[in-house]
């Protein structure tokens, strides 16, 4: 009867375990996956460098070169591919969207580069500490000879030591995992990619003769297809304000300012719909500042990460490495009394 719960116990421990361990493996999964992803992003920006200088040179493209915008990485394919054909065919300029499509790739790959950078410093100090538990408590064992009587003692607080060690990596691990995304949940750390592709959209529509009011639903109906959650923050019409209780219950500051920006973009189109002007101007405006503001919070954050993860350390590390000490050293005391 015994058996059976100590089993039960020990197989609801290890499932625990294994699910305060996830964000250790979405950490580790996404730093091996983080590489890759600048490679792609960095292929991309130079296919687009590519077709602007042909277009500069004033050549003519083939099919198969417009056709390699469909390659790129979501969402920059569908919606790139679909908006320089439609401002070819219409005759508009191409060479200003692909600028600032490549200068939003560059941007990506920038910040991707930082975010990698940082979050391995932080990442090393959480190894480090892994590391640094088990080799101390070797070394004080086989620097102190009278531990070995006592070794199923040591090596059990040894285990404890570790155990706290491991709350400082899973720690550190959520910590790198908030700032790499300024702490905006799961579900929605694709909204930056889509916000900076919906509004090279909605440029495109306005530039080839939609009304904006009609190029913001266009770019809201073909959001909901790569990016639901945030389309429907945005909401389709530019006459809508359930976009303000989105802003207030977002949980993230970064959540905050893109939400705020579909926002400010409403009320762009608004005024430019009341006034009979036009609203690229100030929409850019609009977006230049928010990418300032976004990339510089952003780099603050990182740039804080390798100090903060020093508090996990200080707390479960320090006590750590102590206690091994300490039972050393107490161990050790106690059999020299024994055998005096």
């Amino acid at each position: 009867m015994v058996a059976p719960l100590v089993w039960f116990v020990a197989f609801f421990c290890l499932r625990h375990g294994f699910k305060l361990l996830s964000p250790v493996w979405r950490v580790i999964q996404e730093s091996w996956g983080i590489k890759k992803r600048i490679r792609n992003y960095q292929f991309a920006a130079q296919k687009l460098f590519q077709l602007q200088e042909v277009l500069a040179s004033g050549l003519v493209p083939e099919t198969h070169e417009w056709q390699q915008l469909e390659t790129l990485p979501a969402p920059w394919n569908h919606i790139s591919y679909r908006s320089v054909l439609e401002l070819r065919d219409q005759g508009a300029p191409v060479l200003p969207t692909l600028k600032r499509v490549r200068a939003a790739l560059e941007e990506q790959i920038e910040l991707m580069q930082e975010s990698q950078a940082r979050s391995a410093q932080a990442w090393s100090q959480a190894i480090l500490g892994v590391i640094l538990v088990p080799v101390f408590a070797f070394v004080l064992y086989g620097l102190l000879p009278e531990i070995q009587d006592s070794a199923i003692v040591f090596f059990s607080v040894s285990g404890l030591a570790l155990f706290l060690t491991g709350l400082a990596v899973i720690w550190i691990s959520l910590m790198i995992d908030q700032a790499r995304y300024g702490g905006v949940k799961r579900d929605h750390q694709s909204w930056y990619g889509s916000t900076l592709a919906s509004m090279e959209r909605l440029w495109a529509l306005i530039q080839i003769g939609f009304p904006p009011d009609l190029a913001w639903k266009s770019m809201i109906d073909e959001l909901v297809k790569t990016d639901a959650p945030l389309a429907q923050t945005w909401g389709s019409s530019v006459w809508s304000s359930e976009i303000i209780s989105h802003q207030q219950t977002a949980q993230t500051e970064f959540e905050r300012m893109m939400v705020l920006l579909g926002q400010e973009m409403k009320k762009s189109i608004q005024v430019s719909l009341i006034e009979g002007r036009g609203c690229l101007e100030r929409m850019e405006s609009i977006h230049r500042s928010f990418l300032t503001e976004y990339r510089l919070k952003l780099l603050r954050q990182l740039n804080l990460l390798p100090n903060r993860c020093l508090k996990p350390l200080f707390i479960f590390l320090f006590p750590a490495m102590f206690l091994i000490l300490f039972t050393g050293l107490g161990l050790s005391v106690s059999h020299l009394g024994i055998s005096g």
